[in-house]
């Protein structure tokens, strides 16, 4: 099993300790957008391992839009990550294409690397992928899908380290937008 197989299932495993009581962003059909504005802990979830770290920022430079933005810090050793998710209830009743997107920062002076992901909860399936991201600056990461009925999805971005440094793997995320159409 790969590295981000492994922490793929470590995390899975933590996760589904943190759903109990979570909010739920709904839109049976349409566009569920987030910027971090307004309370994003009530939304979004922050999964850790080993010494991984996940948080929000308000109003401090940071941001590439409005006045806030989440990040994550993969931590400091090799079996260390850190994720970010949220619920969100989408779909038409029919076959809908579903695209995640979100504009990504890597910090530490280095390209990283972050796996963007959505998992059914009444399935299991899970539509991933592993996007590779240029130092410095924003930029957006993408992940297209389809989605059969109304179905309750669990996104995520996913942070381990690279093991090209001692100091782990920073990002920055910002201006999250979840969409599906028929």
């Amino acid at each position: 099993m790969t590295k981000i197989g492994r922490t793929l299932a470590a995390l899975g495993g933590a996760l589904t300790l943190l759903l109990a009581g979570t909010g739920i962003a709904e839109a049976r059909f349409g566009q569920i957008a987030d910027g971090f504005e307004s309370n994003p802990g009530a939304l979004w979830h922050i999964e850790t391992l080993g010494s991984g770290q996940g948080g929000f920022d308000y109003d401090n430079g940071t941001q590439r839009t409005g006045r806030g933005n989440g990040w994550l810090h993969s931590g400091y050793t090799s079996s260390a990550a850190a994720a970010m998710g949220l619920w969100a209830y989408m779909g038409n009743g029919g076959i809908s294409h579903c695209r995640v997107q979100a504009q990504v920062n890597p910090l530490n002076d280095r390209s990283q690397e972050i796996v963007i992901e959505a998992r059914e909860s009444a399935t299991g399936i899970t539509n991933s992928g592993l996007r590779y991201l240029a130092y410095p600056g924003y930029q957006e990461i993408s992940l297209e899908f389809d989605l059969a009925g109304y179905k309750s999805v669990y996104v995520r971005f996913l942070l381990t380290d690279s093991g090209r440094g001692f100091d782990g793997e920073w990002v920055r995320i910002d201006d999250f937008v979840f969409t599906c159409w028929p």
